[in-house]
C-alpha cells in the first residue's frame, strides 16, 4: 500500500477542519454588540480593508467619497453625492451557536458593495460592515457631520 498519499477520509477530515476554522474565525469578530436602531442615519466612509493581504483604501487613495444612508427599510450608497446603489434590507440579529457567535447581519435584496449581505458591528462610534463569506472586505464608516 502506498503511504505517501493521504487516504480519502483523512483528506475530508482535514478539509472539514479547515473550513470550520475559517468560518469560526470570521464569525468571532471582536466588534461590539449591535442594536438595529444604532444603524439608522448617515455614515461617511473612512476606509476599506480588502483581501487577505490587508490592502487599505481610503477616500484620499481612491479619489472619491462614499456615504451610506440607512433608514428603517432601505440602504443607499452614494458616491460623490450621487446614489450608486440602493436596496431594501433585513436586519438579522446575532446569535450564539454552541461555542460560536454568529454576528448580526444586513441582508440585502440585491448586491450592495459587492455582496448580498454584510456582518455588522460597531468599533467605538464607527459602523463596521464586513464580508461574511469568501472575499474578506471590511468597510469602516463614521457618523456624518451635521451641517
Amino acid at each position: 500500500m502506498d503511504t505517501t498519499q493521504p487516504r480519502q477520509p483523512a483528506r475530508r477530515a482535514l478539509l472539514v477542519a479547515t473550513l470550520l476554522t475559517a468560518v469560526t474565525a470570521c464569525a468571532a469578530d471582536p466588534i461590539g454588540p449591535v442594536i438595529e436602531e444604532q444603524l439608522f442615519g448617515t455614515w461617511d466612509w473612512v476606509r476599506t480593508e480588502t483581501g487577505v493581504a490587508g490592502d487599505v483604501q481610503t477616500p484620499d487613495s481612491v479619489n472619491f467619497i462614499l456615504r451610506l444612508v440607512i433608514t428603517t427599510t432601505r440602504l443607499e450608497v452614494l458616491r460623490d453625492g450621487d446614489v450608486e446603489e440602493s436596496a431594501r434590507f433585513r436586519f438579522v440579529p446575532g446569535k450564539d451557536l454552541d461555542d460560536t457567535f454568529v454576528p448580526p447581519r444586513l441582508v440585502y435584496e440585491r448586491v450592495i458593495l459587492g455582496v448580498t449581505e454584510h456582518g455588522v458591528g460597531f468599533d467605538g462610534n464607527h459602523l463596521v460592515l464586513f464580508s461574511t463569506c469568501c472575499n474578506p472586505q471590511t468597510y469602516v464608516w463614521t457618523p456624518a457631520a451635521t451641517n
